[in-house]
């Protein structure tokens, strides 16, 4: 399920957690975030639980976090990255191309472009 802020499933409390843990960026999703920009779904043994958060303090996070097939108390982990301002955290000298790539059409969607050319 996307990330809601109305409801924060277990997958996203752990997701958050430990890209806190690994980005040095303690965020309680239930409290601390202002809007969700975008998130991606994960899945366990798959894809990583992504979201880009407006924080109530001020500035953008985006956290990605995932683990094995037997949960989030085996293997896991996740980083995440803080800046200022959404162009700053997707500038391309910041944020991989592959993650620019991911959020794309989502960002499109709110009118956001991403620079994908670098």
């Amino acid at each position: 399920m996307p990330l809601n802020l109305d409801y924060v499933d277990h997958d996203w409390e752990e997701a958050f957690s430990f890209a806190a843990d690994e980005g040095y960026v303690k965020v309680d999703p239930k409290t601390d975030i202002k809007r969700v920009i975008a998130s991606i779904d994960g899945d366990r043994d798959g894809p990583d639980w992504q979201a880009v958060v407006e924080l109530k303090k001020g500035g953008f996070l985006w956290i990605s976090s995932g683990c094995d097939y037997s949960g989030w108390e085996c293997r896991a982990s996740g980083s995440a990255m803080y800046a200022k301002t959404l162009k700053k955290l997707f500038n391309p000298y910041n944020m991989p191309r592959h993650i620019r790539e991911d959020f794309a059409p989502l960002l499109k969607e709110r009118g956001i472009e991403v620079n994908l050319k670098i």
